[in-house]
């Protein structure tokens, strides 16, 4: 993350980041965009990919959606994301990239409040939502329901941009957030003996959070679309009503209250390969409409 996980806006990134791609590759045909929780996959990402024998290029911006032509509420990152996103939109265009992978902190940016588990995991963090960069100077507030409206449209128009275009996507739906610092909790828990149960948050909490963005992403349909759930993989899977944030001291899938682990990353990583390679084994698609 300290490598590929950028956060001043950097625009005019000299792409590709050499450093940010699979060892002794050159140029890729795949390329990983998003937040911190696509930052945070990163890692797991590139070691997967190379021992699957595929490349990949991986980059991302701290509270950024993954789209140009998006404005922030935090005030640090206010005006970065359009820029930092055009520049790689812009590389992409230009590129040899075929597929796009997309993760997020998608219901953030939509609905702007902080993860609360509802057993006492508040995550401490100040609202941040999004709108859409043309309305920089007179954003909606983060209970405004068109403002919401109109995020949620930004992430279909955008991701259908990239479908019109002939790009395969590969979009990765919200990661379940654990509310609490899993490793500071677990850490307290093995202090008192008390560490012996898998640890998780509600499933229904879950949906809850994340309804508004997996109605919507549920609306796309493409042949060059691949679509992952990690809630198919943490959530109702290890423990029937709960997205598993642990299992032992020796399997913690979160590094804090909501990026995964390495453990976590490498849980994701088979349906996204699998689906990198069918997309790529197709030749690149012409232009053409998707299904809104």
């Amino acid at each position: 993350m300290s490598t590929c996980l950028f956060d001043k806006g950097e625009a005019t990134l000299p792409h590709p980041v050499r450093a940010c791609m699979t060892p002794g590759t050159q140029t890729s045909d795949t390329i990983l965009i998003g937040d911190s929780h696509a930052g945070a996959v990163t890692g797991e990402a590139l070691r997967a990919f190379s021992a699957a024998g595929l490349d990949l290029y991986a980059l991302s911006h701290s509270s950024c959606a993954g789209f140009s032509g998006l404005v922030v509420s935090n005030a640090k990152y206010r005006l970065r994301c359009n820029r930092f996103f055009t520049g790689v939109e812009d590389y992409i265009a230009r590129s040899d990239i075929k597929t796009i992978i997309m993760v997020s902190r998608w219901s953030l940016y939509v609905d702007g409040t902080a993860f609360d588990n509802g057993e006492g995991g508040i995550e401490a963090l100040k609202p941040t939502y999004a709108d859409l960069y043309e309305r920089r100077d007179d954003m909606g507030g983060e209970n405004d329901l068109a403002r919401k409206d109109r995020v949620l449209a930004a992430y279909l128009a955008d991701i259908n941009a990239y479908l019109d275009r002939g790009d395969n996507v590969v979009l990765v739906y919200p990661i379940p957030e654990a509310g609490w610092n899993v490793p500071d909790l677990l850490a307290r828990a093995a202090m008192t003996g008390n560490d012996a149960e898998p640890l998780g948050t509600s499933s229904e909490r879950y949906r809850a959070r994340n309804a508004a963005v997996i109605a919507a992403f549920d609306t796309l349909d493409h042949p060059r679309l691949a679509k992952i759930r990690p809630d198919a993989i943490f959530c109702d899977s290890f423990v029937a009503g709960r997205c598993i944030n642990s299992l032992a001291t020796d399997r913690i899938f979160y590094f804090d209250d909501d990026h995964l682990s390495n453990a976590g990353a490498a849980l994701l990583m088979p349906p996204i390969i699998d689906a990198v390679r069918r997309l790529n084994a197709n030749p690149k698609g012409t232009p053409g409409k998707t299904t809104r």
